[in-house]
């Protein structure tokens, strides 16, 4: 068996060559013997090659030195739950004041500008009521005119009424006498058949006018009913008309400071029409929009109420970092928003006052329920949720993924409790990973 090679000849061009392919049983001795001394060399080499590669115990303890890191033990604390959040402060009381009247600005108050405070029932603002106090008048004229026909009409019931009586008394005087007088005819006519009868017409027509009285009497009582009716009617109006002129001058409803001024002496108001803003800035309040799952880990929530417990014992701090200003507040309520499945506003209520005004943005730190956690650095998490730990007595990385439920500047708090006792590798890793071999500084 032969192979061909290639070989370039003298003059550029390549020119094939075939070698006879040594046989093993028909190579010479020399050749069979140098073979296997050649393949013992290799063998040889290549030991020494690996050997030289795997580290010897004092390359590992090199290895160890180069991974020194420093740890934490952690142990579980029973602290208050802590959450930062952020929300605007407010007065905790604000109207729209409107006049309820329309009218001509006719004054205003001396110092009626924006800023200034004023204490309740303090006029503002008076309308031109000329238009009014006509009114008024003419209404009050037609009372006094229903009245004096009342008086009348009850005059002249009580003269019907006297009438009626005296008409009754005549009639019944008349029925006597007329008795005798048909007792005489009857027993010798001592009385005429003319004077009878006509004694009897006098009767009836008595009694006509008796009847007739008595239904005018009885009239008086409806005549009355309208005219009341009527008087009630004109005192109702009158008091409409009053109440328009009382509302004309626009007082304070309680004390405060004027804002949004939008109305001066000469400009015609209308019913509803907002003329300024008046602010109750002696009490201030921080509304916070907190998620449900946030307010759960603050407050307790509260199975008979079916609400959260307010927690007003522990202070909650609010912070105007602007001017780094700190007052102390304390949670007034928690606003359940119309179909609010995922965010209340938590009320913060600030006890102290002139360091804080309506407008600021302020961070708000509340303290809540106690919970047990445990307290590690921030610079011992990685991914925002991974930290390292060492078992006692081992220095082989482990890998664990843990739930922050609250932190500050430096710290988090965690939950996962069952790492207590475990050391946390606080040391900054490169490159970490679950099973790195370590060495922990003394």
């Amino acid at each position: 068996m032969t192979h061909k090679t290639l070989k370039t000849g003298k003059d550029g061009y390549s020119q094939t060559m075939e070698i006879d392919e040594i046989k093993s049983e028909k190579a010479p001795l020399k050749y069979r013997m140098i073979f296997p001394v050649f393949c013992i060399l290799i063998g040889l080499g290549l030991g020494a090659y690996f050997n030289l590669k795997e580290p010897q115990i004092d390359d590992k303890k090199d290895e160890l030195k180069k991974n020194p890191v420093q740890t934490l033990l952690l142990k579980k604390e029973s602290i208050p739950v802590r959450k930062i959040d952020y929300g605007t402060v407010q007065a905790w009381r604000n109207s729209f004041i409107s006049s309820e009247v329309q009218g001509r600005v006719l004054k205003v108050h001396p110092q009626f500008r924006e800023g200034l405070v004023l204490n309740t029932g303090t006029t503002v603002l008076k309308l031109d009521v000329t238009q009014l106090n006509l009114d008024l008048s003419s209404l009050r004229s037609d009372l006094q005119i229903a009245l004096n026909e009342k008086k009348e009409m009850e005059v002249d019931q009580q003269k019907n009424k006297k009438l009626v009586k005296i008409k009754k008394e005549k009639l019944q005087l008349l029925s006597s006498e007329l008795t005798e007088k048909i007792k005489l005819f009857k027993n010798g006519n001592l009385v005429s058949k003319q004077e009878l009868n006509q004694f009897k017409r006098l009767k009836l027509q008595e009694e006509e006018g008796l009847t007739m009285n008595e239904f005018s009497v009885n009239t008086y009582q409806q005549r009355f009913e309208k005219m009341n009716s009527r008087i009630e009617k004109i005192k109702v109006m009158i008091k409409k008309v009053q109440d328009s002129i009382n509302k004309s001058e626009i007082k304070l409803p309680f004390s405060g400071r004027l804002q949004s001024i939008n109305i001066e002496v000469g400009m015609v108001a209308l019913p509803g029409q907002k003329l300024f803003t008046l602010v109750d800035d002696s009490r201030l309040e921080v509304p916070v929009p907190m998620l449900i799952e946030d307010i759960e880990k603050v407050f307790s929530f509260d199975s008979k109420t079916s609400w959260y417990q307010m927690n007003t014992e522990n202070k909650v701090r609010v912070l105007w970092e602007d001017k780094n200003v700190e007052v102390e507040g304390v949670i007034n309520r928690i606003d359940q928003k119309a179909n609010g499945k995922i965010l209340h506003h938590v009320v913060v209520q600030i006890n102290e006052k002139g360091l804080l005004r309506a407008g600021q943005f302020v961070k708000v730190i509340f303290s809540g329920r106690k919970r047990d956690v445990l307290q590690i650095p921030k610079t011992a998490v990685y991914n925002s949720n991974k930290i390292y730990l060492l078992k006692s007595g081992a220095n082989v990385l482990e890998e664990s993924m843990v739930d922050v439920l609250f932190s500050d500047e430096n710290k988090l708090y965690i939950k996962d409790i069952e790492h207590h006792d475990m050391n946390l590798v606080t040391s900054e890793l490169t490159s970490p990973h679950a099973g790195k071999v370590v060495q922990i500084k003394k």
